[in-house]
């Protein structure tokens, strides 16, 4: 005879999301399960399973009741079900005692939490990064991945005793003076004039920085910096307040987020952390969150489209419960040749940032749109060459492919390089606009014919 679990109080419970939910629902319909005795027969598979429930705790959890979340393992257990935490079930209350009260479409929202996903690695990382007594962290990857997200989430929840956080205009000419940042956090946070010269109030700065454990976000750097990622000679004194900042002896953590890599040989005390997309488990916790019903391949699909971006994960799940009630399928089939505008505008933005600032690495970027990548997944640094024919200095054009690749604006691997496809269509058009489109095309033909292959992969 099997023992009966008995519920323990003070144990956090949880509640069936609605994929879990679907997922018991087709096994029992797919049994022919009468509704009448659908707790009875869940009760009875649990005999080939080394631990049983009681009817009670079956029936809390058949209609949505929060139990602990053993629970419901066990009931997937003997449904012969798979089970992931966040994805089938949610968390509700750290009270089982409250659990009893809860509406059963009731999901507590805690706003640090409700849109924080699949980012545990890079946690443990940054915490590694601390560990090794790093101050300043740069995290660097395109627009979109949850850079600012990641920052905040990780400063806010690490105990410091103030957070310090200063935005970057997104116009450079809208920047403001590191002197009146510097004036404002001591006079806001720390009670004390400045002084009249900028390096008076670094060092009093120092100080509370040095008596004080205080983490800062510097978010959005980019705008800051030149096409080499050097600071623009006007918001050069930044590097003063980075230098205080990355000081052995202050009790600081300073996290700073850029789209671009900081490389300013004048300040080298800085790490850099390039930030991953994320992964097709992180979107499906994500949809399930919100009670987005969506089919595996599906998700995939999406997750292809828009490379794991957390922003188009946001844009994707409001649109389908705004616009389609929720109908992902419904969504999909009517947008999946679309691009949601945030991350088009996302997009244009890095393209015309790109031309205003490296001209060369534009046209490059441009260039690869000629490549047929449905076709050829991959191609060569020799492919990528061969498109700056008009770069006669052959360090200039080594230097312009790792620009590219310093901005993350082509995926690259094992010397492979290939574009995303939100970035192919934007190079694809502003190609096709140009007076190059055929030229381009004539010299990767050359490029083509000339390699082993033999082979045209052109649009």
């Amino acid at each position: 005879m099997h023992p009966v679990v008995k519920n323990q109080r003070n144990r956090p419970t949880y509640l069936l999301t609605k994929l879990g939910e679907k997922k018991i629902i087709n096994t029992l319909t797919a049994n022919h399960v009468n509704p009448r005795n659908r707790v009875t027969w869940v009760k009875k598979k649990m005999q080939n399973t080394d631990k049983i429930i009681s009817e009670n705790t079956i029936r809390k959890i058949l209609t949505k009741q929060g139990v602990e979340e053993y629970a419901i393992k066990i009931v997937f257990k003997a449904l012969n079900i798979s089970y992931k935490r966040n994805v089938d079930v949610i968390l509700v209350s750290k009270d089982t005692n409250t659990a009893k009260s809860c509406h059963q479409d009731f999901f507590p929202v805690d706003n640090k939490q409700s849109n924080f996903f699949g980012r545990d690695d890079d946690i443990a990382r940054l915490n590694t990064l601390i560990n090794q007594h790093q101050k300043v962290i740069v995290i660097q990857g395109p627009g979109g991945l949850g850079k600012t997200t990641l920052a905040r989430q990780y400063l806010d929840n690490q105990g410091f005793d103030l957070v310090l956080s200063l935005e970057m205009a997104r116009e450079t000419g809208n920047i403001i003076s590191v002197e009146s940042v510097v004036e404002e956090w001591l006079q806001q946070y720390f009670e004390q004039e400045p002084g009249r010269e900028f390096g008076i109030a670094l060092a009093r700065l120092k100080k509370h920085l040095q008596n004080r454990q205080v983490g800062i976000l510097i978010d959005n750097l980019e705008p800051a910096l030149d096409k080499h990622g050097r600071f623009i000679q006007n918001y050069s004194r930044y590097l003063e307040l980075l230098r205080v900042l990355a000081d052995a002896t202050v009790q600081s953590f300073t996290i700073i987020t850029s789209r671009e890599c900081l490389f300013d040989d004048r300040v080298d005390i800085i790490s850099h952390y390039y930030l991953s997309r994320l992964g097709v488990s992180a979107w499906q916790e994500f949809f399930a969150f919100h009670e987005v019903e969506i089919d595996i391949s599906l998700l995939e699909e999406m997750h292809i489209k828009y490379g794991g971006n957390a922003k188009a994960m946001h844009a994707l799940v409001g649109s389908i419960k705004t616009d389609y009630e929720g109908d992902a399928t419904a969504y999909w089939q009517e947008s999946c040749t679309l691009v949601e505008r945030g991350l088009k505008n996302l997009v244009v933005n890095q393209f015309n940032r790109l031309q205003s600032l490296n001209p060369n690495a534009y046209k490059l970027l441009c260039r690869l749109g000629c490549y047929r990548y449905q076709d050829i997944p991959q191609v060569t640094e020799d492919a990528l060459l061969a498109l700056l024919w008009d770069i006669p200095d052959q360090q200039e054009r080594m230097y312009i492919i790792r620009s590219l690749k310093n901005l993350r604006l082509f995926e690259f691997a094992k010397g492979k390089y290939w574009l995303h496809p939100l970035i192919t269509e934007e190079s694809v058009k502003r190609l096709k606009s140009s007076q190059e489109w055929d030229e381009v095309n004539r010299k990767a033909a050359e490029f083509w014919r000339g390699s082993v292959t033999g082979e045209t992969h052109l649009y």
